[in-house]
């Protein structure tokens, strides 16, 4: 029932029902980090979430449109030491699942079930020791690459099958910041 109406809504027709909307939702999250001891680990950290939540839209009693979705999210990731105290970074995967299922008379969206999953590997260079010499205050080389696949099921067909790749390299320099400090 796209749109809506207030209970004290007036009309000149008797037979209209009161509309409302009804909510419940359960969540649940864990997350936990690990310090390792290992020379080249420096930590592992994981996330977790389940959460469901119904929704219906009435008209008087009758359920005109409900709405069931159930969804998990799963994060894990670990990053390495610095290398050679010059290069940081993290590897991880991570998911996302979500199911929405619609039902009632005046259901006016579709059920869609949706997965993602993606890994994704950053580093972040630290050019230090170039800045003397480039009269440069820091330079950092960011290095980002990510894989992702998305799929998205509506009615039992699948929609959307997408694999995104993505490899990014940014120069972050602090160059213009120190001559605007040094008044050049």
């Amino acid at each position: 029932m796209p749109g809506y109406a207030y209970l004290t809504t007036k009309t000149t027709r008797e037979r209209y029902k009161p509309v409302s909307v009804s909510n419940s939702n359960r969540r649940i999250d864990i997350q936990g980090k690990h310090d390792h001891l290992a020379p080249f680990l420096r930590d592992s950290a994981f996330y977790y979430s389940y959460s469901e939540s119904k929704d219906e839209e009435l008209v008087g009693q009758i359920a005109s449109s409900v709405f069931n979705t159930k969804s998990h999210q799963l994060a894990l990731e670990t990053a390495h030491t610095p290398l050679f105290n010059r290069l940081n970074g993290a590897f991880g995967i991570n998911g996302n699942y979500r199911d929405l299922k619609t039902s009632g008379y005046d259901a006016y969206l579709p059920s869609v079930l949706t997965k993602e999953y993606g890994i994704y590997w950053v580093e972040s260079l630290n050019l230090s020791p170039l800045s003397s010499l480039l009269d440069i205050v820091k330079v950092t080389l960011n290095i980002i690459s990510i894989f992702q696949r998305i799929i998205i099921v509506v009615e039992g067909k699948v929609l959307i099958y997408k694999t995104v790749i993505l490899i990014q390299v940014q120069i972050h320099s602090l160059y213009l910041l120190h001559q605007l400090m040094n008044g050049h």
